[in-house]
This record gives C-alpha cells, sequence and structure tokens, in this order.
C-alpha cells in the first residue's frame, strides 16, 4: 500500500464518519404564525436485533411566501426580530397569543417576540443529499490523491 494512502485512509474514515454523525442541514423559513404547529415534533430511532430504523414526524406548515412546508424530525429554530437572530435548540416549543410569538428551547426559556417586529423565523432540516455527496467527496479524497501521486 502507498504511504501516502496509509496516511490518508484513517483521516479519510474518521472525518467520513463524524460527518454521518453531524450531516449537514439546510434552513427552511416558515410563518411565525405557524412554528406552534411544530410543537413536539420528533424523530426516534427503533432498534430490532441488527436493523435500525428511524421514524421522524411530520407536520406541514406555510413559507413566507405562501408555499407549503413538511418539516420532518427534530429541529432548531432561528428567530430574526429588531435585527437580532435569536438561536433555539431542540426540542423547542413555541406559542402565539395577543399578536406575541413566545419560543422556547433546550438552551434558552420563554423568549417573547412581538409578531410585527419579526423579520424571519427558520427550521433546520436535515439535508440527506447534501450529506451524501459531501461524504462522497471525503471518502473518495484519498483515491485522489493518490492516483494523482501515482501518475
Amino acid at each position: 500500500m502507498h504511504p501516502t494512502l496509509k496516511k490518508l485512509v484513517p483521516l479519510s474514515m474518521i472525518a467520513t464518519l463524524s460527518l454521518a454523525q453531524v450531516g449537514c442541514y439546510d434552513w427552511v423559513a416558515v410563518r411565525p404564525s405557524d412554528l406552534p404547529k411544530l410543537n413536539a415534533v420528533s424523530s426516534q430511532t427503533v432498534s430490532a436485533g441488527t436493523a435500525q430504523v428511524t421514524l421522524m414526524d411530520v407536520r406541514t406548515v406555510r413559507a413566507p411566501d405562501g408555499r407549503l412546508v413538511e418539516i420532518r424530525g427534530a429541529h432548531d429554530v432561528e428567530v430574526t426580530a429588531d435585527g437580532a437572530t435569536v438561536s433555539f435548540e431542540h426540542p423547542v416549543e413555541a406559542k402565539v397569543a395577543d399578536e406575541t410569538l413566545t419560543v422556547a428551547g433546550k438552551n434558552r426559556e420563554d423568549t417573547p417576540f412581538t409578531l410585527g417586529k419579526v423579520q424571519k423565523v427558520e427550521v433546520s432540516q436535515y439535508a440527506p443529499g447534501k450529506t451524501m455527496a459531501v461524504l462522497l467527496v471525503v471518502a473518495l479524497a484519498p483515491l485522489a490523491v493518490v492516483f494523482a501521486a501515482s501518475r
């Protein structure tokens, strides 16, 4: 085995496994008034012997432009109001009452926002296509390097 490959393969494997655990995420804009519809959305992994299946709740909410958006499983939330962005880690709970959006998450307690001052609300969503593309690039990079070095 080529000495360069001996060094790159373990590093590539570690990077690939790390990325598989973390993954890539997109931020999806939703209407502030629809955020409470996502309360109690979660994902759960069920094991039976060597098989594992991940079950995800799916909720449909509206994007700011009126399109329907499906939100799958656990998610983080970012609320931008008065020019400042506040992040909430899952599990996230929201409610709307008297023109006030109140959001809480694992990392912060109830935080009120005046609906009229909320510029955007975004929800994180796992992006399997992007994750697979990055994993393939990281996994195949050592082979490309060795191939290029051997020429």
